[in-house]
Order: structure tokens, then C-alpha cells, then sequence
């Protein structure tokens, strides 16, 4: 789990930033006191945070911000982030500091907020401006899909950033056009893929989950079961939220945007390594999901998964794995090479853990 924080400093005393190495060093350099106008910031941020508590996520830290500012002994504050919901928080900090003669650098989103009030780089200042229109700006949708594309897409590229994943322009769907955003964890490669349809006077925004792992896969070859390069397929929103109705509002687009990455996140952090993605499509990390995956075309890569991460109710998954509702396309299949996969991995397949 990436852990997203900001510096700031005071310009006067310590200088605008040349680098985001500057950042880091800050972060270790010792000072004696926090300056008059860090003390300002801190304060103003603590009555913003405390007058929004019952409005937004993520502002319980900054309730106590001088308090923490004045036994730091470093020149540069570290602030944590929320996990989740940290756009308006970064734009009120970033605000907030630039107004005080502070210098607050980002190194996730790789920006930096500088005095009297510009942000570097130039492509973080369009981000960043374009993510204040979106909280504060008209809450009418853009008119057509091309421009609800390019509306929404900065949004969850910079939602998705503080968590490793980066878009891969490169990467295609096989039948209509996607975004797609990736992350390489121990286990194989991550990606979320966006798909985005006009529907009336609104959109539907489609989350795909996907995940490739190649000890799995490699097994999974072996058997003419249906050809399949993932171990994982769901649209999160519909699927398992059962989010089918069109957005008609930006503030629904954001909040969907938001409750959606909350959960797919949840679901990729755990699934980093194979006892993890064991515990994802087999465990109890999200019910809902586990379930979709069992009574679709993924049975034959969740036992697989059970058994290279040693699960110990690998057996009873045997069992049930074989009675789900729709195997899809591998449907033909099951019936034949069920019985092969499970004694290929009884008697040829070790634990990697």
C-alpha cells in the first residue's frame, strides 16, 4: 500500500523547490521552530478541516496540525494524505499554503504548490486546475462523450497515481475502445480498464478489473479449456455494486469514480503476492467478488491459485468450484478437463509458499 504525503516548508527560510530531491532532504533537515507563518498555516488548515469534518473524509489529522507542527524538528512538515477522497484536501492544503508564503510539494502526484501561487509542473497545474473546476465548477455533464472522456479521465488517473498505477496508452481492448491503467505487484500485473458509453443526457462509466499472473496462466495453458490471458475479469460498478443506472450529474460521476476505486483498490492492494490473490478470489476480502469468480468462466484459475498458495481447503474447492452456475465459455470444457486440472495439481503442483 502506497503511502501518499506532502512537504511544505517555509519559501522565506528554506527557499522555492528546484527538485523534488529538495523535498526529501527538508524532510530530515533539523529546525529549532516552526516559522510565524507555518504556525498560520497550520492554524488556518485546523479551523478549514474542523468546519468540514461532517462534510468530508480524511480531515481527523489536520484537526491537530499546529500542535504536530510545533514538536517537529525537522524544516519540512510531513503531512499523510487520506487514503481515499485526498483531491479537496490537497487543494485546500496547497491553497492554503501558497497564501502563507509556503512551498508544498507532492512527490505521488508530482507536483508542487509555490509562492505566491503557481504550481510546477505545468502539466500538474492543467491537472490541478482541472480538478478544482470539478469540485467547485458547474455541475452540469459535458455534452458529448468525447468531452466526457476528456473530462473524467485526468480525474481517475490522478485518483489512481498515489497507488502505482499509470495509464498504458499501448494496451487495447480486443473489441471497443478502453483506458487502460496498470500495476506490476509480485504476483503479475494489475489493470483497471475504463470504458465509457452515452446513454440519453448521461454516461455510463464501465470499471473493469483485470489481473494477469503468469504461474497461473501457465498451468491453465496446459488444459484446452478457452483461451484466457487473466485470472480475473469483473466490471466492479455493475457486477458487484450494482451501479447500472446512468450518471447525469459531475457530482455523480465523482462520487461514483470514489466508491468504486475504494473497492477495487481494497481488492488489488491484498492481492500483491499469491497468498494474498488466494485470499481475494478464494477468502473472505470481498464476498461478492469471491462469488462472481466462482460461478463464472474463472473456476478453473481459482483453484489454481488455492493450490499454489497452499490453501488448505483446497479440497473443498474442488468440490465447490465444480458446481458453478455459468462457466461460460470454458462450460464444454469443465465437463472433460475438470478432473485432469485437479489431479495435475494433486500430484504435479507444489505450494509456492
Amino acid at each position: 500500500m502506497n503511502i501518499h504525503e506532502v512537504c511544505i516548508w517555509d519559501a522565506k527560510r528554506f527557499g522555492k523547490p528546484k527538485d523534488m530531491d529538495q523535498a526529501a532532504a527538508l524532510r530530515q533537515q533539523p529546525v529549532d521552530a516552526p516559522s510565524a507563518a507555518m504556525l498560520a498555516f497550520a492554524a488556518e488548515v485546523e479551523q478549514s478541516a474542523k468546519a468540514l469534518l461532517d462534510e468530508a473524509e480524511g480531515l481527523d489529522e489536520l484537526t491537530g496540525l499546529e500542535a504536530a507542527m510545533q514538536q517537529s524538528p525537522h524544516a519540512g512538515f510531513v503531512v499523510t494524505m487520506p487514503y481515499f477522497s485526498w483531491q479537496p484536501v490537497l487543494l485546500m492544503l496547497g491553497e492554503t499554503a501558497v497564501k502563507h508564503g509556503l512551498v508544498l510539494v507532492d512527490g505521488e502526484v508530482v507536483a508542487a504548490y509555490v509562492p505566491p501561487g503557481k504550481v510546477i509542473p505545468a502539466e500538474a497545474a492543467r491537472a490541478l486546475k482541472k480538478m478544482k473546476e470539478m469540485y467547485e465548477g458547474d455541475d452540469a455533464l459535458p455534452a458529448t462523450l468525447k468531452q466526457f472522456e476528456a473530462w473524467v479521465e485526468p480525474i481517475i488517473e490522478m485518483a489512481l497515481k498515489p497507488h502505482g498505477f499509470t495509464q498504458n496508452p499501448d494496451k487495447k481492448h480486443r473489441f471497443q475502445k478502453a483506458t487502460y491503467y496498470e500495476r506490476n505487484v509480485g504476483v503479475g500485473c494489475q489493470y483497471l480498464y475504463m470504458i465509457y458509453q452515452k446513454y440519453s443526457n448521461g454516461y455510463f462509466m464501465l470499471f473493469n478489473m483485470e489481473m494477469a499472473c503468469e504461474n497461473v496462466l501457465s498451468i491453465y495453458g496446459k488444459f484446452p479449456f478457452f483461451e484466457s490471458e487473466s485470472i480475473m475479469l469483473c466490471t466492479y460498478n455493475t457486477e458487484i455494486m450494482s451501479k447500472r443506472n446512468p450518471i447525469l450529474t459531475k457530482c455523480e460521476a465523482i462520487n461514483l469514480v470514489d466508491e468504486t476505486l475504494r473497492c477495487v483498490i481494497n481488492i488489488f492492494d491484498s492481492a500483491v503476492d499469491i497468498k494474498g490473490l488466494d485470499a481475494v478470489v478464494n477468502g473472505e476480502i470481498d464476498v461478492l467478488f469471491r462469488n462472481h469468480l466462482h460461478n463464472f468462466f474463472y473456476m478453473p484459475h481459482c483453484l489454481i491459485v488455492a493450490r499454489l498458495a497452499g490453501n488448505p481447503h483446497f479440497e473443498e474447492l474442488v468440490l465447490s468450484l465444480r458446481k458453478g452456475r455459468t462457466p461460460g465459455a470454458n462450460a464444454d470444457a469443465m465437463m472433460t478437463e475438470w478432473p485432469k486440472l485437479v489431479e495435475y495439481l494433486r500430484n504435479e503442483v507444489k505450494p509456492l509458499v
